[in-house]
């Protein structure tokens, strides 16, 4: 896995090793920071290798990573069987100025489902073509059927570890839990283990995600 630059802000952004200058890694920085900020899925991939170079926090909640396990790593992570011409296509396409339409992706946990993707070129100012822009959003079919899944998975759960789901969901953190449910960090931390043993959730980020997605459908 290569190096990582700092943004502005001290946060994470680039693995930058795979780009040739400092001059390059600058100026796809700067391409870089404003999508944290945008509401959908958005990774930037080297235009050689079609590793990872860039993914947003939307990117890492819908596919469940966090960013150390995606840069460096190949985007076919994401490939389901079968999808290998697709794929093909949709790179080559994108080289000729863009390419949209809906694929079928997997996710950490292996759980398949449709996107809707957007792809462009990222070029430099010297015309050098530093990275390959993919936008990508969950299917309104998808998210349904993954909402009524959640919807029953989460009836599984008891009521203390549903309590501890809806405030994870609310953005509390494990201490601002404890306290607020008058237990230990230390039994909040077991139940969310419980949680993410339940609801197949491989990360905290997955989780994060996953609760955040309950609270807001119920």
């Amino acid at each position: 896995m290569g190096n990582v630059n700092e943004g502005n802000r001290g946060e994470t952004l680039l693995c930058g090793d795979m780009l040739k200058t400092e001059i390059q890694r600058d100026q796809l920085l700067s391409m870089a920071q404003p999508l944290e900020l945008i509401s959908e899925g958005a990774s930037i991939t080297c235009p050689k290798s079609n590793r990872f170079v860039y993914v947003n926090p939307i990117w890492l909640r819908i596919y469940g990573y966090l960013r150390e396990e995606v840069y460096g790593r190949p985007a076919k992570l994401l490939n389901v069987q079968g999808s290998a011409r697709l794929i093909k296509t949709i790179v080559k396409e994108t080289l000729k100025g863009g390419w949209q339409g809906k694929v079928i992706n997997r996710d950490q946990a292996d759980q398949k489902f449709e996107v809707h993707l957007r792809t462009s070129c990222l070029w430099a100012e010297d015309d050098a073509l530093i990275g390959l822009l993919g936008i990508c959003s969950p299917t309104k079919k998808t998210e349904e059927t993954t909402g009524e899944a959640m919807k029953m998975a989460v009836e599984t759960l008891t009521v203390r570890e549903r309590d501890v789901f809806r405030l994870i969901g609310e953005g509390f953190s494990t201490a601002q839990i404890a306290r607020r449910l008058g237990i230990s960090v230390f039994t909040v931390q077991t139940y969310r283990n419980h949680i993410k043993r339940k609801l197949c959730f491989r990360t905290a980020t997955a989780l994060a995600y996953g609760a955040f997605q309950w609270r807001t459908r119920r």
